[in-house]
């Protein structure tokens, strides 16, 4: 999804649902202390600008009437994703 002059993965996209076993992968390979995620929010919209995932919205809302309520419920589910592979596959790893 573009926003302003930079690219951000769209959490409504299941393509996105890579990053999770990536993060997997990433954790099972390599002697990791953690995964650390920085900034995991939709981009704030600046005036005049719209971010491009209305279409997505309009095609599977899960019951959510309001795009911004959607959109932190996107993030949730990604980062829960991501926070069940690491503790299915390693109790070493520090989740939080």
């Amino acid at each position: 999804m573009a926003a302003a002059f930079f690219f951000i993965f769209n959490p409504a996209n299941l393509p996105v649902a890579i990053l999770g076993r990536v993060v997997k992968d990433i954790v099972l390979r390599y002697d990791v202390d953690g995964v650390h995620f920085d900034d995991y929010f939709y981009p704030y919209k600046e005036p005049g600008e719209t971010l491009n995932d209305y279409n997505e919205f309009a095609a599977d809302p899960r019951g959510f009437t309001n795009v911004e309520d959607w959109r932190r419920d996107n993030v949730n589910r990604l980062i829960s994703g991501v926070s069940r592979n690491i503790k299915t596959k390693t109790v070493c790893a520090i989740r939080g």
